[in-house]
């Protein structure tokens, strides 16, 4: 018998869905879904379980083909099997982000770098970032950001909780507009509107020693976030200030559900 081993790591900066495994009850139109993963990736499972009428089981009632065990496992209507299968594909090629008081579900495309035998090196999603903020050359940077935004469409249509968003603020841009320019084409793939937040007071300049000033900013969002859910966008997560400070102020407009999404998230956690 196969026995896997969980401790739910969890990596502070984020996380993705490990191991999981699809089956068929021959006896009932129910499927199973036996998931490996931290908890930020499992509480996304359990609130999407209850969309579709799913719950959880004991894992000891389960038989596995290969015997295995798992900690978690859950039970749902055969007719929902195409939506959980996006549920699982979007957990495990996407990173959530490790829960903060301000977001009710945060994710990123992935890491903007990557670990390598030299060093560093950017990751597919961080290449295409970098492409499309610095790129000169139009022909270059056009495709990149259509590439990213593609991919951030992508995760919303896919994830049952952002495709319940009726609204997308982007996180305003200190200098190039990158992030605003994303949201806009990322609302218009997912047919939603979109607004952007106002910076009001404060600073995020980075100190000598590369952390962010000790001035936070405050933002204003848009009115129409009342009783909304509502999706806050930004290019970059590194600290994660601006985008909790964005949600924190959408959540003071009454916003419903209030989620993250980035297209990288750095390395570092300052």
């Amino acid at each position: 018998m196969a026995v896997l081993e969980f401790v739910r790591p969890s990596d502070s900066r984020g996380n993705r869905l490990r191991q999981h495994l699809l089956l068929q009850d021959p006896n009932q139109p129910v499927d199973y879904l036996c998931v490996d993963g931290c908890g930020d990736v499992v509480d996304q499972i359990v609130t999407c379980m209850a969309l579709v009428g799913g719950r959880d089981i004991d894992p000891a009632t389960l038989r596995t083909p290969d015997g295995s065990k798992w900690l978690d496992v859950y039970r749902y209507p055969r007719e929902h099997r195409a939506e959980v299968q996006t549920l699982v594909a979007v957990l495990t090629n996407n990173l959530t982000l490790v829960k903060v008081p301000e977001l009710d579900v945060g994710l990123a495309l992935d890491f903007h770098m990557r670990g390598c035998d030299s060093g560093v090196e950017h990751t597919e999603a961080g290449h295409l970032m970098y492409r499309t903020k610095y790129a000169t050359d139009p022909s270059v940077s056009r495709p990149a950001g259509s590439a990213i935004c593609d991919r951030l469409a992508e995760v919303i249509r896919g994830h049952p909780l952002f495709a319940t968003a009726g609204l997308i603020v982007a996180v305003p841009s200190t200098k190039t507009g990158i992030s605003e320019r994303i949201a806009e084409s990322v609302a218009h793939r997912v047919n939603k509107p979109w607004a952007t937040a106002v910076e009001s007071t404060g600073s995020t300049a980075e100190n000598k020693d590369g952390t962010e000033g000790v001035t936070p900013k405050q933002y204003k969002a848009p009115d129409r976030c009342f009783g909304e859910n509502v999706i806050v966008m930004d290019d970059l997560y590194r600290s994660g200030s601006s985008m909790r400070g964005v949600a924190a102020a959408v959540k003071a407009q009454q916003a419903f559900f209030v989620y993250g999404l980035a297209a990288t998230r750095t390395l570092r956690r300052k």
